[in-house]
């Protein structure tokens, strides 16, 4: 699972990469475009269609990295109140599997669109082929990130952890109460200890 773990952290750091190399050429093409269509009165037409080639991989892969960290839109002040630990991983479990779901549908989708696309972009003349499967692979990112999120969900529920269950902060008297029954278990194990060395 470590092994996992690692490779997934490698493909999100290239995912970044690319995420931000791709922001900073398109800031930089669409800059240079506005510098030719208002300085030098002449704009650059097929600067529109690569900005909006770029946006569309940025989408799709920078969807991917906002999934990996959980910054997706969700009910998370819902489910952080949720006493019942298996309530809590009820509701999980089932978020996780209408995610899935979503994600099955886009990633098919992607893929049959793809494939039909076969047409050249009218100014690069880029096969549309390259534009689309953008969906297929950031979609799929996501889907391997929510099997790893069920498979640690379900790791979690049968080590009988808590879940990330919002525990409140003792008050001082329950410290007191609880270092005081600590420390009388200790004595009756260290009492219990003495009998039976001396029974011996």
């Amino acid at each position: 699972m470590e092994g996992i773990k690692k490779a997934v952290g490698t493909l999100m750091f290239t995912l970044t990469v690319v995420v931000i190399l791709l922001t900073v050429t398109m800031f930089a093409i669409v800059g240079l475009n506005v510098y030719m269509r208002y300085v030098v009165n002449r704009s650059l037409g097929w600067v529109d269609e690569l900005s909006r080639f770029l946006f569309i991989w940025m989408s799709f892969l920078g969807a991917a990295l906002a999934f990996e960290k959980g910054q997706h839109v969700g009910l998370d002040y819902v489910i952080d109140r949720i006493r019942n630990p298996k309530v809590r991983l009820g509701m999980l479990l089932l978020g996780d599997a209408l995610i899935m779901i979503v994600l099955v549908i886009l990633f098919r989708q992607g893929i049959a669109m793809t494939r039909a696309a076969t047409n050249l972009s009218p100014a690069l003349s880029i096969h549309m082929k390259y534009v689309f499967v953008s969906v297929p692979i950031g979609v799929g990112v996501m889907v391997m990130l929510n099997v790893l999120k069920v498979v640690d969900h379900l790791a979690l529920a049968v080590k009988g952890d808590s879940l990330g269950l919002v525990v409140e902060e003792e008050s001082e008297a329950q410290h007191i109460l609880k270092e005081g029954i600590e420390r009388r278990y200790e004595e009756r194990l260290e009492e219990k200890q003495s009998q039976q060395d001396g029974g011996e």
